[in-house]
């Protein structure tokens, strides 16, 4: 029967083990984060751009329509012009009787030509003011093209890097999440329901509280009964994390112990690693080396608690759920 110690000791590399998988997570949602900062602003220009096309075309149909209204009306003029010619004709006398004493001989073909004029000019103004608007425009649009053409090389190398991180990251952390689901719940340490629970269940045993899990246990379903499990785990955290900072050196002594429990299967999870990544993939690519890498990477800072030391102050309510996380992504990309 394991002790106290050893018992805390394997509890310790749980939660590092969530840990890293938790630092993990930030990786992926910070490439998410970037990717959709990026794109975000990159759909935001294709709106504007879309608008001012969508406004040049408008002003395209305006400048047609002006200028087929200019050609009806250049036509109405002539035949104006032709009528006043006939009306020029008509002696002065005769004009006189019909327009006054004033001398004012211009009749309703002379001001049809004065309004046609008007009309026309007015349509050449519209024109020349939708030509103005059409260059303002076209100079945005230009700059719009040009600044869509920087984030798009930015989207694709975040991408690829999101690619990269997908392939060396996810099927570690779920290699490692099928590592401690069999040696916690499947083994009957810990039921994977009481993990988010996991900082508590520690305090209890280092507190001398509890000398086994069941009993830590009991002192958690009591915090619950009486709703002050919130409180519990957040000053269960701040202790663990204040253990964790001030005794580090202790407890990677102490991991390591539980470390070394847990040896065989880490062996085994390190050598089906690429493996199991060639099975997804179905082919061997460059992205092995790389999960070779991160394995490494992931392995030393379970064992220096290097992990453990940077995700101290986050409860393992928050670790689990950066894990079901992981786990959703995993199946999104592999399944």
């Amino acid at each position: 029967m394991q002790t106290r110690k050893e018992i805390v000791e394997k509890l310790y590399v749980l939660k590092s083990i969530l840990s890293v998988i938790s630092i993990k997570q930030e990786i992926l949602k910070n490439d998410y984060k970037e990717l959709d900062k990026y794109q975000d602003a990159s759909n935001d220009l294709k709106l504007k751009i879309e608008a001012l096309e969508k406004t040049n075309n408008n002003l395209y149909l305006s400048i047609e329509s002006n200028n087929k209204s200019i050609k009806e009306y250049q036509k109405e003029k002539e035949e104006f012009e032709k009528g006043l010619k006939k009306e020029k004709g008509i002696s002065g006398m005769f004009k006189r009787l019909m327009h006054g004493r004033n001398g004012d001989f211009r009749g309703s073909y002379a001001k049809e030509i004065y309004n046609t004029e008007q009309k026309i000019k007015n349509c050449e103004y519209s024109i020349s003011k939708f030509n103005q608007q059409l260059n303002e425009n076209n100079d945005n649009l230009r700059k719009l093209k040009s600044d869509i053409n920087y984030y798009e090389p930015s989207i694709k190398k975040i991408e690829d890097q999101l690619e990269i991180h997908k392939k060396s990251i996810l099927p570690i952390c779920h290699t490692y999440y099928e590592l401690i689901v069999e040696e916690f719940h499947n083994k009957g340490v810990l039921d994977y329901r009481d993990w988010p629970y996991l900082d508590l269940i520690i305090f209890y045993l280092e507190s001398g509280r509890g000398e086994t899990i069941k009993e830590a246990l009991f002192y958690v379903d009591e915090e619950k009964r009486i709703n002050r499990i919130v409180n519990a785990l957040n000053n269960a955290t701040l202790s663990i994390c204040q253990t964790i900072h001030f005794t580090i050196d202790r407890l990677r002594a102490d991991m390591n112990n539980g470390f070394n429990m847990l040896s065989n299967s880490i062996n085994s999870a390190a050598n089906n690693i690429v493996g199991k990544i060639i099975s997804l993939e179905k082919t061997v690519s460059s992205s092995t080396d790389k999960v070779a890498t991160e394995m490494q990477n992931i392995t030393r800072q379970i064992e220096t608690g290097n992990a453990l030391k940077q995700k101290a102050n986050i409860n393992t309510n928050i670790l689990i759920n950066d894990l079901n996380y992981m786990i959703a992504e995993y199946k999104k990309y592999y399944l």
